[in-house]
């Protein structure tokens, strides 16, 4: 079970949540520090609660995963799709459906039988030890070269690929993790505040992207030039093709609770035309933002091979500063 962290004099916020544990509806009084901002929150909070269910039946907790949430709205009688957080009142009945059951419905919600505590924003601490520090110039610099899009903050493809291009031997996971670990306000950004807090946990990491990503900056060759065009130019065309995933998802998503509607309102209804259709548009729209990231890549590894043989032909000063 969850722990609840509430400030005090904070009013707390209750939802009752059902979903499907193994082929039974389990349905739980949920408590949360504040109303929920975001449907997303709800659904976390939601899979946290029903995993530890799955663990206790001996089931596979990895295989809850939320797909979309309805509500039951008292005054039509009827399930309607949650799309914003206003839609919400408290002790609203919620019921979660999930991923790969397409066949799975909403009937005989039993009342909730237990509670549970959802994870409040204030349990989050970021810690600041302080005793190892880098030079603030330094981490101005590493800060500058992480933000491709020169937005002020930096977000996380762009670190994944400061990371990438400085040659550190981190997953795409690790560096989640990392950015999760700065990103105190879980925005998804991080500002220059919270950079300077990075710096102070990771001072060794900082340092080596200071320098690695300098050396290559500061080689005096086009190729060099070229190279981080390439990496600005690889990085929008990736945001955007995230952008164009998240936006199919939404219309899957969406797909999915009409459908799932219309097997309780009218079992004859079977397709959806028009959502159908904008999702093969967003395909068709996906594909080629795929096939624009796949262009950039190749030009991008052609412009670090001659890079790497105009470095070994003229000697390279990579390895200088640890002499």
């Amino acid at each position: 079970v969850s722990v609840l962290y509430c400030e005090r004099g904070q009013m707390s916020f209750r939802l009752h949540i059902c979903a499907d544990v193994g082929g039974e509806k389990r349905n739980v009084e949920v408590t949360f520090d504040r109303k929920p901002e975001t449907v997303s929150k709800i659904a976390d909070e939601g899979e946290i609660i029903f995993r530890n269910e799955c663990a206790l039946k001996q089931l596979d907790p990895r295989n809850f995963s939320v797909d979309f949430i309805v509500f039951y709205e008292d005054a039509t009688r009827r399930w309607k799709p949650l799309e914003n957080v206003n839609q919400l009142t408290e002790y609203m009945q919620l019921y979660l459906f999930q991923s790969g059951a397409p066949q799975e419905t909403v009937r005989e919600i039993p009342a909730p039988s237990s509670q549970a505590n959802a994870f409040g924003a204030s349990s989050r601490v970021v810690h600041r030890p302080g005793l190892t520090t880098i030079d603030v110039d330094k981490v101005a610099a590493v800060f500058k070269e992480l933000d491709i899009n020169n937005t002020e903050t930096i977000e996380l493809g762009e670190m994944i690929h400061g990371f990438q291009a400085a040659g550190i031997d981190f997953n795409e996971e690790t560096i989640a993790r990392l950015f999760e670990k700065s990103d105190a306000n879980s925005d998804g950004m991080i500002t220059w505040e919270e950079f300077q807090v990075f710096s102070e946990l990771f001072p060794n990491t900082v340092e080596t992207l200071y320098w690695r990503l300098r050396s290559v900056d500061q080689q005096p060759t086009s190729a060099a030039s070229q190279l981080k065009r390439h990496r600005q130019k690889e990085h929008q065309l990736k945001r955007e093709l995230n952008e164009a995933e998240r936006e199919r998802k939404v219309l899957e998503s969406r797909v999915r609770q009409e459908q799932a509607i219309a097997r309780e309102l009218d079992p004859r209804r079977r397709f959806l035309e028009e959502e159908e259709q904008d999702l093969i548009n967003k395909e068709f729209a996906l594909q080629f933002h795929r096939d624009m990231v796949v262009q950039a890549e190749t030009q991008f590894s052609e412009t670090a091979v001659r890079f790497d043989h105009a470095s070994q032909r003229q000697g390279s000063p990579r390895r200088a500063r640890y002499l």
